[in-house]
């Protein structure tokens, strides 16, 4: 009988470990963390994302200012990439994006993050330019140069203090003479 218990004491302790192995397994998985929101229709790698970034704040700089957004700039433009355009422009917006990431680098053998105000005006007058710029650059820049634009008018901020508006239906006054 007491071979009959240690046979079953056996038994439940390995099943215990067979449990607790098919329970952490699959948590131990080495997959490198995403940082920040996951857009699936994009294929952008950190790099990228951060250049993105950066483009948009050399663009419209907000680091001074008081604008508070739910959202960073780039978030917001990767988001309605994401989101609402066709697959054709979206590899259209990489394709710029890339072409820029090799831009830089051949002509100024550094990244653009560290380029200063200077060089970020030239690459910009570069890119405004009706000769310069291939088509894939020229959309990237146009897209994210509008989406930059349209993420800070339609702001908080900018929408209170500059365009002065009232949630509706605004305030009403009974009694204007006339």
């Amino acid at each position: 009988m007491a071979n009959h218990n240690m046979k079953r004491r056996q038994a439940i302790r390995n099943i215990a470990i067979a449990t607790a192995a098919a329970y952490l397994l699959p948590q131990c998985k080495n997959e490198p963390a995403v940082t920040g929101p996951v857009y699936p229709n994009l294929p952008l790698d950190e790099k990228q994302r951060k250049l993105v970034e950066q483009f948009a704040e050399a663009l419209l700089p907000k680091a001074k200012t008081q604008v508070k957004t739910p959202e960073t700039t780039a978030d917001f433009i990767l988001t309605v990439l994401n989101d609402c355009h066709s697959p054709e422009d979206i590899q259209k917006y990489v394709a710029g994006l890339t072409e820029l990431q090799a831009h830089v680098q051949q002509k100024y053998k550094a990244d653009f993050g560290s380029l200063g105000a200077d060089k970020h005006t030239e690459i910009f007058s570069y890119l405004s330019s009706d000769t310069g710029p291939s088509e894939p650059l020229k959309f990237f820049y146009d897209k994210t140069r509008g989406m930059t634009i349209e993420h800070f008018t339609s702001s908080e901020f900018f929408m209170k203090n500059v365009m002065k508006w009232e949630f509706a239906p605004g305030y009403f006054r009974g009694c204007v003479t006339v």
